[in-house]
């Protein structure tokens, strides 16, 4: 599908401070599951440099840097997008011994995904329910994903937090509530439990009946042999396909926030608005 994508970011200040540099995360990812067609990066004011790079992860990333003070900062992104990745069952899992839990990843590139294994808090709520997830379908590993995204998609409320970090796993298990990028950090824990790598994605959903996307998406990449990273989304209940359009992938959510950086002003204080708006 081809996508045409207007995302606008303002920040405001109460009263005129010195930007410190700020790294930007909008320009969709290139690579096998989608096409970049187009991309700009406005900002208002204009910064005194820029610096498109690629992250230590892999992303498409920009640092800007300010002088003089501001009252002010505007964000545009224009993106065109073709996605391609319309069966998302497509692949062979391979070796046979990765069709079973709990993973074990071969030699080869097993050092590459600890960053995507590594849990800083296990929690043994988490531990239970994804033991629960795993026996009910006999450790198979396809099975198991797909389980545990329906899980969090039927048992636990959505909500819409449009300020703040991700909150932990067990924080979420515990009321069984949270927004997309809550549910999403619950989904890396709990396949990181039994041994798969996963890690946070940052980007948009296409809603078929709404040009107006209305909030930043999040869901997660599982890495499965033989199919490399396959997509996840716990907060609708689907397989990522053509419909997702992602801008970033990190081991934490803070490495594939949209924007990062602070500023410096004595007693000043901030406010953010944004509009996202998607066209098929």
């Amino acid at each position: 599908m081809d996508f045409a994508i207007t995302h606008t970011i303002t920040y405001r200040y109460s009263r005129p401070v010195f930007l410190e540099p700020k790294t930007v995360r909008l320009r969709p990812r290139c690579n096998a599951y989608q096409k970049l067609k187009e991309f700009t990066l406005d900002i208002d004011p204009a910064p005194a440099g820029r610096c498109d790079h690629i992250d230590a992860v892999g992303n498409g990333a920009t640092l800007l840097w300010f002088s003089d003070l501001h009252g002010s900062m505007t964000i545009t992104a224009r993106s065109q997008v073709r996605t391609l990745l319309i069966n998302p069952f497509d692949y062979l899992v391979t070796p046979p011994e990765a069709l079973s839990l709990p993973m074990v990843y071969p030699l080869s590139y097993a050092g590459a995904l600890s960053p995507y294994l590594f849990r800083a808090a296990p929690c043994q709520a988490v531990n239970t329910m994804a033991r629960r997830i795993l026996d009910e379908n006999d450790d198979n590993t396809q099975a198991f994903v797909n389980a545990m995204m329906l899980e969090l998609n039927r048992e636990y409320e959505q909500i819409i937090r449009h300020e703040g970090d991700a909150w932990p796993a067990a924080k979420t298990i515990e009321l069984k509530r949270g927004s997309c990028r809550d549910l999403a950090v619950l989904y890396i824990d709990a396949c990181r439990s039994v041994g798969l790598a996963a890690r946070f994605v940052s980007g948009y959903k296409h809603f078929v009946d709404s040009i107006d996307a209305g909030e930043l998406h999040a869901w997660v990449e599982v890495y499965i042999p033989g199919a490399g990273w396959r997509g996840y989304d716990p907060s609708e209940g689907v397989v990522v396909a053509d419909r997702h359009i992602a801008l970033a992938a990190d081991a934490e959510p803070a490495g594939a926030a949209p924007t990062t950086g602070t500023f410096r002003g004595t007693g000043a204080t901030s406010h953010i608005d944004y509009h996202i708006r998607i066209d098929a």
